[in-house]
């Protein structure tokens, strides 16, 4: 007991503890909680603290430092991306990363490899002091206790512990990925199950005014109403759309993402089918062998022909095996399109656009298509040729001038789009 006691004091662990405090506030501080963030720093410091004297060999210390410190990387990534830490849901996609390493790479900063510092660090006061030997024992049944209490109890302070605190949010996912237990789930009802309609709908003047013409819908990647009416620098952001605006529109100018980990198909799983993106993985994942009674099924019972394109490959986001379930009868995909201009991930929204016109012809009256683009997808690198917004120098190679010349090109691919529907007599 003596010898634990000084060993407390030793500079070894002096070391571990300051290095705990700096890594756990850090973290807090990258992932952005403010409320409870000393709480929940003092909480896993704790854990840091205990689990490290539990170990009994020092190469079992550095393998928890490493894993801590990769994970803890790993969820502010995750967050900067998402806004929602990481999952066991989320881990299966990490082979999608490629695709949108752009997009990471801009996540990346230098502060955020400070979670990694105390690894060196340790490596070198042990070896300096290495007279110190720890005297270690089963301390690993505390934070354990006190990890899966947390877990367990769903008791104020504990939600917020239990949902943001480091150890019992992971503890947490796999309890609920080992149990099958996925949190929230959308309720699978029968036409039976739903209240009796008392009599007919209300109608107003525009009830049916769209009765038997095709719909196409398109979803702009990362296109934000922000821009919309919006000129910089005396040049207008969206010409095209403002044009469309100002006639025969109707403008939903409060509609809002509500997006679980999925970001683009999650706003496509919303859009169709009027429910909430699950927050634990994503909607194409989880739902991937359910149907939903959404728009697309509805259109078909009318007749129409139900048809999604996006210029991607079609296994990205689970999507070839989501589809059906949501009621579309065709995916168009990349392997379909003639790749003949790249910008960012793939084929440039005008020439995605371009050649959809010609699936659409081919597809018979009435149809509904369902055009998700892509060139908007960060980093926003858009080629000179069409960077058309003259930037002040102070916004040039920023993520906010690249963003403003991103929407500018879509909203002129946009405005092509129109012209080729027009010519094609659509």
């Amino acid at each position: 007991m003596r010898e634990k006691i000084r060993n407390l004091f030793s500079v070894e662990f002096a070391t571990v503890f300051v290095f705990a405090v700096v890594k756990s506030y850090l973290f807090y501080s990258f992932i952005g909680i403010r409320e409870k963030r000393i709480l929940l720093t003092l909480l896993t410091l704790a854990f840091i603290i205990l689990i490290h004297l539990s170990c009994r060999k020092m190469i079992a210390a550095r393998v928890f430092q490493i894993v801590v410190s990769s994970l803890m990387f790993a969820d502010v990534l995750h967050y900067r991306y998402f806004h929602q830490t990481i999952t066991l849901q989320t881990v299966k996609f990490i082979t999608q990363l490629p695709a949108v390493k752009g997009s990471v790479t801009q996540l990346i900063s230098p502060e955020v490899f400070l979670l990694f510092l105390d690894i060196p660090v340790s490596m070198y006061v042990h070896r300096k002091f290495k007279g110190n030997k720890v005297q270690k024992g089963p301390l690993i049944l505390i934070p354990l206790a006190l990890v899966l209490l947390f877990s367990v109890v769903n008791l104020e302070p504990f939600k917020v512990i239990n949902s943001q605190e480091f150890f019992t949010y992971h503890l947490n996912d796999l309890y609920r990925s080992m149990s099958g237990d996925p949190g929230n789930e959308v309720l699978a009802l029968s036409i039976n199950d739903l209240p009796a309609r008392k009599g007919e709908p209300a109608k107003n003047h525009l009830f049916g005014v769209a009765g038997g013409k095709n719909l196409i819908v398109i979803q702009v990647e990362s296109f934000q109403n922000l821009v919309i009416n919006r000129t910089y620098n005396g040049q207008e952001l969206t010409p095209v759309l403002n044009k469309l605006l100002q006639k025969d529109t109707l403008y939903f100018n409060n509609y809002y993402q509500q997006l679980g980990r999925g970001n683009t198909s999650d706003a496509e799983f919303v859009s169709q089918n009027s429910l909430y993106a699950p927050m634990h993985g994503q909607a194409y994942d989880i739902y991937s062998d359910k149907e939903f009674y959404g728009l697309p099924w509805i259109l078909r019972e009318q007749g129409y022909k139900t048809v999604l394109l996006h210029g991607y490959k079609k296994e990205y986001w689970n999507r070839e095996k989501a589809y059906r379930g949501q009621g579309f009868e065709e995916f168009i995909s990349e392997e379909n399109f003639a790749i003949n201009e790249i910008i960012g991930m793939g084929i440039s929204d005008k020439e995605f656009l371009r050649q959809s016109v010609t699936y659409l012809q081919g597809l018979g009256e009435p149809f509904y298509s369902f055009l998700i683009t892509l060139t908007s997808h960060g980093p926003f690198i858009i080629p000179d040729e069409y960077a058309t917004i003259r930037l002040l120098p102070d916004d040039q190679g920023t993520l906010f001038g690249s963003y403003l010349q991103a929407v500018a090109y879509v909203d002129y691919a946009i405005g092509e789009f129109i012209k080729y529907l027009q010519a094609a007599g659509l």
